[in-house]
């Protein structure tokens, strides 16, 4: 054999195996690019892909001769799935399902409400809303037109539960395009790290708003969409439609429900949403704080500069909470030895257990200098100094608990500072609810707390009617809607006890309610420190069943 035979016969090396061109992976790319776009029609052809619609009609499309009349509509919950993961917790977020004439009728106003669940109403029935507050506020005042008749008021509740501000911007943008409003309101800011699209939260969807973007578009391609159940399925995660009834069947559930002890729906719904969403805690140091921010006045100033292109003007606010009455869940001893947190640690149930006369100011004010970061010293401290009749250091001390929580369900000051300068940046009027809150209890020193909220951000009844007139008194002060000067200032005289008499508040729902938060407090995350408000809270409902 000669030396060029044996090498033909021997296997060819690594270099000489045939190389793919560019050409070849260019054709090869386009051609599993064409196939996508192939799988993508036929999944279109059975029914998947796009996000759901704001709007469902509720009757026959305009007759042929009368193609702009306004036909009925009704607010479609499901909007929001695109936010929330289908897995195994199968909880989301919801809305209150309003109805609409579309297009708008010309005879009337409307007011598009947006933000979270404070926006709409959890845990209030809604006719004890802020929004149905607000609306008999703006029928009682609007002016009458030129035509010798009042226009119609609407106000619109688009509050979701569980999203912090992408999913907002979101619905926002299709409910200035489609319900053609007079008015914008924007209240949202609690959401922010543990919401939907939150910056520590289990349904993130990326931590700046262009990922946030792409992840809402992607959710809207039809392959995504066929692939979710499979996803789901490998997780171990049920089908979405099995979570507990969304807050109108909870509220119709609530009417048949007799005073046993029974969790009732809409509870279970809140207590599992809560418990799901929070993926970590949130250091004081850490970059999701200032992401927080960026990603709040983002995505609320897109959604005043939707409306700007309209000629639409916007109303946005500023977010209250309760200091004073709500134990920080999570506290940081960066500031402390290993000797003084072992020490602190067997303090803190004895404090949570004392009645604030019995606290000792003098040993809380050692603690607030040795750990001037930890969250639940300062919350302490200024229980002792209320008793002591020091109630303005008091609120210093209660706000910066919260703002120091390591878990903040409650929106910090940094958030609300955010808003402010996002209305002064924009040239949108402010309505300045936690200064409302703040000023709506002079005794208190400014530390609002179960007076005027049902848990840590809901609003009381009371707490309703305060953001219904905020917004109001922006409202006429910049004459953003065409009010009647002297009704308005009548309306604003009115006692808030008279206001909830008026829109029929009964003890039967005061009642529902303290029942319904007391199942939220026995478990985490706030039951794991707040002994007191789950105390507090069961004999209000133990008073109401009586």
């Amino acid at each position: 054999m000669t030396t060029n035979d044996a090498a033909a016969d021997s296997p060819p090396r690594p270099d000489d195996a045939p190389r793919t061109t560019w050409p070849q992976r260019i054709a090869l790319l386009a051609f599993g690019a064409l196939l996508l776009v192939v799988l993508e029609l036929l999944l279109h052809a059975f029914g998947f892909g796009g996000h759901r619609p704001l709007l469902i009609p509720l009757e026959p499309d305009a007759r042929a001769d009368a193609p702009a009349a306004p036909t009925l509509h009704r607010i479609n919950p499901a909007v929001v799935d695109a936010f929330f993961q289908r897995g195994a917790d199968g909880i989301k977020g919801d809305m209150r399902v309003e109805r609409v004439l579309v297009p708008k009728p010309a005879d009337r106003l409307r007011v598009v409400f947006l933000g979270e669940s404070s926006v709409q109403g959890f845990p209030q029935p809604r006719n004890l809303t802020a929004a149905a507050f607000l609306a008999r506020l703006l029928e009682e005042t609007v002016a009458v037109g030129s035509d010798g008749d009042k226009p119609q008021i609407e106000v619109i509740n688009l509050g979701v539960t569980g999203v912090a501000s992408f999913p907002i911007r979101q619905i926002g943008a299709r409910a200035i395009a489609e319900l053609e409003p007079d008015l914008v309101l924007l209240y949202a800011a609690h959401n922010e790290f543990f919401g939907a699209a939150g910056q520590a939260s289990r349904q993130a969807m990326g931590g700046r708003v262009d990922a946030m973007r792409l992840t809402y578009a992607l959710r809207g391609l039809a392959i995504t969409q066929a692939l979710e159940p499979l996803a789901a399925a490998l997780r171990g995660g049920d089908d979405p439609a099995a979570s507990p009834p969304s807050t109108e069947a909870s509220a119709d559930a609530a009417d048949a429900e007799d005073a046993s002890n029974a969790e009732p729906p809409a509870a279970a719904r809140a207590r599992q949403l809560i418990q799901v969403m929070a993926a970590r805690d949130v250091p004081l140091n850490s970059p999701l704080r200032a992401a927080a921010r960026r990603a709040l006045t983002r995505n609320l100033g897109d959604v005043v500069g939707f409306a700007q292109r309209r000629d639409v003007p916007v109303v946005l606010a500023t977010v209250a909470s309760n200091v004073r009455d709500l134990v920080p869940v999570t506290s940081s001893t960066v500031d402390l030895t290993s000797a003084d947190v072992d020490a602190l640690v067997a303090r803190l149930p004895d404090w949570r257990a004392r009645a604030a006369a019995a606290l000792d100011l003098a040993e809380l004010r050692s603690w607030a200098a040795r750990a001037p970061s930890h969250a639940e010293v300062h919350y302490h401290l200024a229980r002792a100094l209320r008793i002591a009749n020091d109630r303005a250091t008091a609120n210093v001390h209660f706000r910066r608990a919260r703002d120091l929580d390591l878990s903040p369900w409650r929106a910090p000051a940094a958030l609300n500072d955010g808003l402010r300068a996002l209305a002064r940046d924009r040239g949108v009027p402010l309505a300045d609810v936690d200064a409302a809150f703040a000023d709506a209890l002079p005794n208190e020193g400014g530390a609002p707390g179960w007076d005027l909220f049902d848990d840590h951000v809901h609003p009381s009844l009371r707490g309703q009617i305060v953001l219904a007139q905020t917004l109001f008194d922006a409202v006429a002060a910049h004459g953003l809607l065409p009010l009647d000067a002297e009704a308005a200032a009548a309306a604003r005289a009115r006692p808030w006890q008279m206001l909830a008499q008026q829109q029929a508040a009964r003890p039967l729902d005061r009642y529902r309610i303290v029942r319904m938060m007391a199942t939220l407090f026995r478990g985490p995350p706030f039951g794991l420190v707040n002994g007191a408000a789950r105390t507090f809270l069961e004999r209000q409902a133990a008073r109401g069943r009586a």
